[in-house]
């Protein structure tokens, strides 16, 4: 079982790394979405899913601005909005 502290230090590391992409690459951009992506994933293990679904629909929003309504990474944000 992973302890508090892993998840903790997860976040703060997915955080870092969402900075620096915003900085690289601007909000609409993919690497962003994966970033907002794991972030959700990270509070979602933390039980925090009105956190999860923020990030998760952050990472939705910019996955149809860059890649369009039929694009796989598309469905796969949405599946994981679903199983919040």
């Amino acid at each position: 079982m992973r302890g508090f502290g892993c998840l903790d230090k997860a976040l703060l590391c997915n955080k870092s790394s969402l900075a620096e992409k915003l900085r690289a690459f601007g909000e609409n951009n993919a690497e962003v979405a994966v970033s907002y992506k794991n972030i959700g994933l990270v509070y979602k293990a933390n039980g925090d899913c009105e956190r999860a679904l923020e990030h998760y629909t952050k990472s939705l929003s910019i996955r149809l601005n860059v890649s369009g309504e039929d694009h796989p990474a598309v469905a796969t944000a949405y599946t994981n909005i679903g199983l919040v």
